[in-house]
């Protein structure tokens, strides 16, 4: 899956609802389904930064939109780069 799973995995990462029990319940399941892991990398490294769940009951309430924004701004990079450097150890 290469590159296109771990934009997939990027994306379904903020959209995943749940906690930790959940996600990476979903992250064994896929990776038995034949997922790869670099895209589990990415899928984790972004539900853990940006789940819509947590970002927006938590965060941005907490913490405000000014802070969520430059934090979301600094860190949307970081589920792609996971994922490319596990693809690039992994050798995919």
């Amino acid at each position: 899956s290469g590159l296109q799973g771990v934009l997939l995995g990027t994306a379904l990462g903020v959209v995943t609802p749940g906690g930790a029990f959940v996600s990476f319940a979903l992250a064994a399941g896929a990776m038995q389904a034949g997922a790869t892991t670099p895209a589990m990398v990415a899928y984790l490294t972004s539900w853990a930064l940006f789940a819509l769940t947590k970002v927006i009951a938590e965060e941005l309430a907490f913490l405000g939109p000014h802070f969520l924004l430059r934090r979301v701004a600094v860190t949307v990079p970081i589920p792609v780069l996971t994922g490319a450097m596990a693809l690039i150890v992994s050798g995919l």
